[in-house]
């Protein structure tokens, strides 16, 4: 059995990997020889709707800097801390969003994802959902940790729905 393998391996390998799946979703044939994985007379039919492909969101533990460059080629970042007890604060969001501008001078929009918990007190999370808005965040993913709440309370939050910013 093999073990963890090296950051800069798996970087490896995800970026082959991203260049299959643009190649595939291309909708022509497509053969690729790279060092991990290798492809050969391949075509994936129907090509998919969007264009130039679905987007893709490339995650990273932020403030590592490569994976964040990678996200820049592509449609979004997923910032991550490492961990589930912690989060990007408004500050780190926001020096993630200036460094991945400097990387995409044109092109189409950008997303950024923002994993949080909200507290169900509606004003409070209208200001924190704000507040990663306003630096720079696109979507907001509610985030249920194991064992921090009972399922009823779960539920309570979900019948709430989001807060409206």
């Amino acid at each position: 059995i093999q073990g963890p393998l090296k950051d800069s391996v798996r970087a490896e390998m995800l970026d082959e990997s991203l260049s299959i799946i643009n190649g595939l979703w291309s909708g022509e044939q497509f053969s690729f020889a790279g060092k991990y994985y290798s492809i050969k007379q391949a075509q994936f039919l129907p090509r998919p709707l969007q264009s130039p492909r679905i987007p893709i969101w490339v995650a990273g533990t932020w403030p590592n800097k490569a994976p964040f460059r990678r996200a820049a080629r592509y449609d979004g970042a997923v910032p991550v801390i490492g961990n589930l007890a912690t989060s990007l604060t408004v500050k780190q969001l926001r020096e993630l969003v200036e460094f991945i501008e400097n990387y995409r001078k044109d092109g189409p929009p950008f997303d950024i994802v923002k994993f949080g918990a909200t507290s169900a007190e509606r004003n409070k999370d209208i200001d924190l959902v704000t507040s990663y808005a306003t630096a720079g965040a696109t979507w907001w993913v509610e985030t249920v940790v194991p064992g921090r709440h009972s399922l009823a309370d779960v539920r309570r939050h979900i019948c709430q729905g989001p807060p409206a910013i």
